[in-house]
């Protein structure tokens, strides 16, 4: 009869010798979860440093805006020769925003253009001769 194997045996690491047959196993080894690759300091660092840098530009572009915005305001407040006039287009009834030299009554911008609201009344007359023919 041949002898038994005992629990203890069976799990024991099995070493063969260069002068075997076959050749040598490895050690068993315990199963893990593989490991997230740590993030190396340096690259930590570089990634800190362009965050850091990335706010500052904000902060810088943030400064800019709310200057240019204060300038404009102020040399708004110093004209005196400028206003705003607030308007109904007749034919569309679109809101229309004009700025005018005070002193001379020249238009100096308007918004919407004049050629928009043209296109505009120009698309509303094509809607009613459309409604028309289908009614």
């Amino acid at each position: 009869m041949s002898p038994l194997i005992t629990p203890t045996a069976a799990t024991a690491p099995v070493t063969l010798r260069a002068t075997d047959a076959s050749p040598a196993l490895p050690e068993p080894r315990a199963a893990t979860a593989p490991a997230a690759a740590p993030v190396q300091p340096t690259e930590q660092a570089a990634l800190q440093a362009q965050s850091a840098q990335r706010a500052e530009d904000q902060r810088e572009d943030r400064e800019a805006t709310l200057k240019a915005v204060a300038e404009a305001n102020s040399r708004i407040a110093k004209s005196s020769s400028a206003s705003i006039r607030f308007e109904v287009h007749e034919g569309t009834g679109d809101l229309i925003i004009q700025v005018v030299d005070e002193e001379t009554d020249e238009l100096i911008r308007q918004l919407p253009p004049e050629e928009l609201l043209r296109v505009s009344e120009s698309l509303a007359d094509l809607r009613g001769i459309l409604l028309d023919r289908q009614g």
